[in-house]
């Protein structure tokens, strides 16, 4: 990727980045978004700001060898009035509803509950208790599990602190079981995690 086409890239986001608001967008504006974030091996995400009206999340879809690309591209994002730039996707306030849209399918994680493992190596593993995924397929539940991880603790941080996560029918000890909506804090704690 040149640095040219990410100049490229904000020119064009600039002149068309009225047509992105996600209530009111253009299908072949997105789908020129699509395109040209793709082709960089990345994904994107618009939805409401913290500070600002809008924001763009240019992701590296969890992949950690991505994540200097998709901040190079974000450095030299223009100031918008109305938007706000992001390197990965932020955590959700609503972080415990997730739509697949695909397959016609909402899930609630609000009563989800996770234990967490280390290993000798410090490497970090989430096992998820979700009652309501038993239904679904291997990779539904992966699915959704993941996008509730990312919405809850955001992808730069599930990145850096989740290794491994696994969904299970149970846990085998009933020792540091806790409410899903913890994790964000208990995964930071330097006192239990290095």
């Amino acid at each position: 990727m040149l640095e040219s086409q990410i100049v490229d890239f904000w020119t064009w986001f600039t002149k068309r980045s009225d047509d992105l608001h996600s209530d009111n967008y253009d299908k072949s504006v997105l789908g020129e978004l699509d395109e040209t974030v793709c082709s960089w091996g990345l994904i994107w995400e618009i939805g409401p700001g913290f500070i600002k009206k809008w924001s763009l999340a240019i992701s590296p879809n969890g992949d950690k060898e991505l994540l200097d690309k998709a901040k190079n591209i974000i450095d030299k994002a223009p100031q918008l009035s109305d938007w706000e730039f992001y390197f990965a996707k932020q955590e959700k306030e609503n972080w415990h509803i997730v739509r697949l849209v695909d397959l016609n399918i909402e899930i609630n994680a609000s009563d989800w509950t996770y234990i967490i493992l280390q290993y000798d190596d410090y490497k970090k593993e989430v096992l998820i208790k979700a009652d309501n995924l038993t239904k679904f397929d291997k990779e539904t539940k992966r699915l959704a599990a993941d996008l509730v991880l990312t919405n809850l603790l955001g992808e730069e941080l599930k990145m850096e602190k989740v290794d491994f996560f696994d969904i299970v029918t149970d846990f085998d000890s009933k020792n540091g079981i806790t409410e899903l909506k913890f994790l964000p804090a208990h995964i930071s704690d330097k006192k239990y995690f290095k």
